[in-house]
């Protein structure tokens, strides 16, 4: 099926990839004499973009016991989205606990359009690392005991409820900059490899510490920094971070490639550093 009959109807809204690993009911590469169910294909389908919709679609699931499932947006090779709930609104926000700019966004919206949002009005937001995740739905719901908690981002374990929108805290907008470094293993140095490995993991400590966050691609061969992001530094500060890793890198014969690369502001660097990194097309299942 193409893409666009997926992503062009509810009832084909799933992610891609899923239909895969969905005991491979109906893919595109067993051969025609195998039978093609509905596998990962819904059998009913709600396109419901109020809460008044949402309670009711909840309540026909529960009254005819049919497996309820919400299908939103994530990981994915052809990046579909559900078009609907795509407000975004920002707003001063007043309250015992917090006085300060705050934003709106219902569930639709996804992680780089919420980050374009806020820069145009120097503003940033925290959420996750790939473009295509909601910052509603794929960021925050992770999970806890406590409803409320687990609505804010309390960890793993799963969903508690069906969230329509979401105020979060908003901040000024600050330069950052990005590292990508990359190093290989050889036949003759894989003892080293290793070694400067462990080496990336006993300084990674000191690179948080300066609330810097760190996305390392690590293979039995291969080691991919991608980037480092490192707030408020110039390329001349993470030089100096990162000095004692390349030290040892040099004092291990490892050959590397690296690039410091400094933004004036963070949505230029995810934009230019994060945004096209090929993990935003990997769905783990």
């Amino acid at each position: 099926m193409p893409a666009s009959g997926r992503t062009g109807s509810p009832a084909l809204l799933l992610l891609f990839m899923a239909a895969f690993v969905a005991n491979e009911t109906c893919e595109a590469f067993t051969p025609r004499s195998k039978p093609c169910t509905l596998g990962a294909m819904v059998r009913y389908t709600v396109n419901a973009s109020s809460p008044d919709e949402f309670i009711e679609t909840i309540r026909f699931a529960q009254e005819r016991n049919i497996r309820f499932v919400i299908r939103n947006t994530g990981h994915e090779y052809i990046l579909p989205g559900i078009d609907v709930l795509q407000d975004i609104d920002f707003l001063n926000y007043t309250s015992a606990h917090y006085t300060r700019p705050a934003l709106r966004m219902t569930a639709g919206v996804q992680g780089v359009d919420i980050y374009e949002a806020a820069h145009a009005r120097g503003l940033v937001i925290v959420g996750g690392e790939c473009a295509t995740v909601g910052p509603v739905g794929g960021y925050t719901q992770g999970g806890y005991p406590d409803p409320y908690r687990a609505l804010s981002g309390g960890g793993g374990g799963g969903t508690y409820g069906v969230v329509y929108a979401m105020t979060v805290k908003a901040f000024p907008d600050f330069p950052a900059t990005g590292v990508v470094l990359q190093f290989e293993s050889n036949t003759s140095s894989s003892r080293h490899f290793f070694e400067a490995v462990g080496h990336y993991h006993r300084h990674l400590p000191a690179y948080t510490a300066t609330g810097g966050m760190a996305i390392a691609e690590i293979t039995h061969s291969s080691f991919l920094l991608t980037p480092l992001t490192l707030p408020m530094h110039t390329a001349a500060k993470a030089k100096t971070l990162l000095a004692p890793f390349l030290q040892n890198l040099h004092e291990l014969n490892i050959s590397y490639t690296l690039n410091i690369t400094q933004s004036p502001s963070y949505f230029q660097h995810y934009m230019q550093l994060i945004e096209r990194n090929p993990t935003q097309l990997v769905q783990n299942a």
